[in-house]
Order: structure tokens, then sequence, then C-alpha cells
């Protein structure tokens, strides 16, 4: 029986920084990926929350009192007012506010484990997949950076390649992903370092009723017969997620 090599490549969210115009996302780093929603406990749906008081939206005051009529207090906040007041009526302005909230929700893994017995140079040829869903009210850009070369965990001196890790990386209408669900975002890909310094954008007109995406990442891992056995080799990168 051969030997077997356990690769690893790791990829998650660890970190969210706010800036006034921007939010970003920096995903690197763990087993899983941590689900991140602007203050939001409904996963579902909107949520509406209505407040039409006086003591948000200020008020107004108008009487007719036989022959006389105008406001009986001051108007005292918002765009409430009060025109054409005479002794046979009076106009009276309305606004409505609608404030939107930043929603954003990501939740899976982008984590993964081969183990590889045998021995030779060989190519898993059937990529692999992570899912990762989306749900977002914003449009979202997602940018790779530091992808790297196989390596020996345990030997980080040892610069023989066992291999390589093809990687693409897409978004797709709607999840879960289903076969035949709608490519949102134009198909990246790269190997190793080449994977780095691509962006797929996830625009928030081309997501369904639903507001989710799937966020699909394939490999495709191949080894050559420098492989070694009982070894560990790991591959890591990072997914810097940005709200535009």
């Amino acid at each position: 029986m051969g030997n077997a090599e356990s690769v690893k490549d790791s990829v998650t969210v660890s970190k969210m920084n706010w800036t006034n115009t921007k939010r970003t996302a920096v995903i690197a780093g763990a087993a899983c990926l941590a689900a991140f929603a602007n203050a939001q406990s409904d996963l579902n749906s909107r949520v509406f929350t209505y407040d039409g008081s006086p003591a948000t939206n200020g008020a107004i005051d108008f009487s007719i009192d036989g022959a006389s009529f105008g406001p009986a207090g001051p108007v005292t906040a918002g765009t409430n007012s009060i025109t054409n007041e005479g002794p046979g009526g009076a106009s009276f302005g309305l606004d409505l506010e609608i404030k939107v909230q930043t929603f954003i929700y990501v939740s899976g893994s982008f984590d993964a484990d081969y183990t590889v017995t045998g021995y030779g140079s060989a190519s898993d040829t059937s990529p692999k997949f992570s899912d990762v869903e989306i749900r977002t009210n914003r449009s979202l850009t997602i940018t790779t950076t530091g992808f790297s070369e196989l390596s020996d965990e345990a030997n980080p001196t040892n610069h023989a390649s066992p291999g390589s890790v093809t990687y693409s990386l897409s978004a797709f209408q709607g999840f879960p992903y289903i076969r035949g669900s709608s490519q949102i975002s134009p198909l990246i890909s790269g190997s190793d370092q080449s994977f780095s310094g691509k962006s797929v954008m996830i625009q928030v007109s081309d997501l369904p009723n639903s507001g989710q995406a799937t966020l699909r990442m394939a490999r495709v891992l191949s080894i050559n017969s420098g492989a070694t056995g009982a070894t560990t080799y790991r591959a890591k990168g990072t997914l810097i997620l940005t709200v535009s």
C-alpha cells in the first residue's frame, strides 16, 4: 500500500474593516467562513421598522376657530409644513423617508483537504467545489491575493515543488447552487500564485428576488512524483471582499 500525503488549502473570513465609503472583509486563515451581517437578526427577508411618531418626525398644529385660522403651535421638526392656510382649509406637506441599511451575510467554507495515496505523477482531473452562500443588498467585489505554491508544512526550507493547484472562482444566482444556475460574474482562474490579482464582481441588479448568490470555488490538484509520503503540504491564499 502506498503512503498518503495530506494536502490542505485554506481560505476563510477572519477580519472585517469598516470605512466610510467602502467596507472590506479579508477572507483568510481558518476552517469555517464566518457569517457577518450588519446587526440584522432576520436572515430570511427584509425587516421593516416604521416610526410615524411626532416625537421622531416632528409635529404640526392647525386650527380654524371662527374667523381665526392658522397654526396652533410651531412646526417642530422635519419637513412638516403648512401652506395655503385660510378659513376654508390648508395644505399639509408630508415626507416619507426610507433608510435601507447595508445587509451582507456570508456563510460556508473555502477550506478543503485532500488525502493522496499511491505514487508517481497524476492529476485529480475532476474539479472539486466549495460553495459559499452570500446574501446581500450591496454590490460586492471579491479579489484574490497571496496565493502560494504547495509547500512542505513541516520543512519550509524544502523548496521542491510536489505539484500545483489550479483554482477557479465565479458567482451564480441563488443558493444552493443547482445545475443550470445563471452565472452572474465572469469565471476567473489560475494556478498557484497566478491566481492572485483577479476579481469577481456581484452586482445587486443581477441577484434574484431572494437576494442570494453562490460563490463557487473549484480546485484541480496535480501531484508529481516528488510528492513525498508521510508529508503534509499546504497552499494558502486570501480573498478580499469589498462592498461597493
